[in-house]
């Protein structure tokens, strides 16, 4: 049986999940250094995951970066989440299964 991997649009106009798929959000917060986001790309690169939005805001001390990626398992997501905590500079990162 096929699966149909057509995205569809949110009422948005932003692409939304395809069937058997979850958006997440990943929401780090990190120190505020030049090497940090490409540090936190990396796992999803690897990855071959492009996210659909990635949202970054500084304060004078940390980076405050949100990530959504639509992944087909949750265990996907753990995985990421576990890499990205393993970074140095990453202080917290917090998921959530839905839009930004």
């Amino acid at each position: 049986m096929r699966r149909n991997t057509a995205a569809a649009l949110d009422f948005n106009g932003r692409p939304g999940a395809a069937l058997g798929t979850a958006l997440y959000v990943f929401a780090i917060r990190a120190a505020r250094d030049p090497q940090v986001m490409s540090r936190v790309a990396a796992p999803f690169a690897q990855r071959n995951i492009v996210p659909h939005q990635l949202c970054c805001r500084a304060s004078e001390q940390w980076l405050l970066i949100d990530i959504e990626v639509e992944l087909e398992a949750p265990k996907i997501a753990e995985l990421l989440l576990q890499k990205i905590r393993s970074i140095v500079l990453v202080e917290r990162v917090n998921l959530v299964e839905g839009n930004c």
